[in-house]
């Protein structure tokens, strides 16, 4: 869990950063929730830097961060959040499409053959360790 940068004025700031290249992103949308859907739902755009503020938050309660940038894998935290003297930098990775067939030896289309996709567990950047499974259709796809 990351820890959340709050100030006794009740202003949460930091940054969204491109992960490989640690570049900010511009237009992130950052949205704080009330765990327990009560007052307290804010959601701000990140500036060219990537950086964002949002003002006059309710301390003491716990929120979820959701963080979407197009292009990029979302990103979710939540828990209590605790006061930090650094801004804090949440790290996205670019979103990939995966696309093939799957054929036998003899060039034939497959169907109902499960492909699964497995996260990088040694990633720090990791915000998930669910692989996703599928499973191929009558032309192989």
């Amino acid at each position: 869990m990351v820890e959340e940068n709050f100030s006794s004025k009740n202003i949460y700031e930091g940054y969204v950063l491109e992960a490989k290249t640690k570049r900010g992103i511009e237009n992130a949308t950052v949205e704080l929730k009330n765990q327990n859907l009560g007052v307290g739902y804010y959601s701000v755009k990140t500036d060219k830097k990537g950086f964002f503020q949002i003002k006059d938050f309710i301390p003491e309660i716990n929120y979820k961060l959701s963080i979407q940038a197009s292009g990029y894998v979302n990103f979710t935290s939540d828990g209590s959040v605790s006061n930090t003297k650094e801004k804090p930098k949440y790290f996205l990775q670019k979103e990939g499409v995966l696309h093939g067939v799957v054929k036998d030896s003899r060039g034939k289309n497959l169907e109902g053959v499960e492909v699964k996709i497995k996260p990088d567990t040694y990633s720090e950047y990791s915000n998930s360790n669910k692989s996703i499974t599928t499973t191929t259709n009558a032309k192989g796809y």
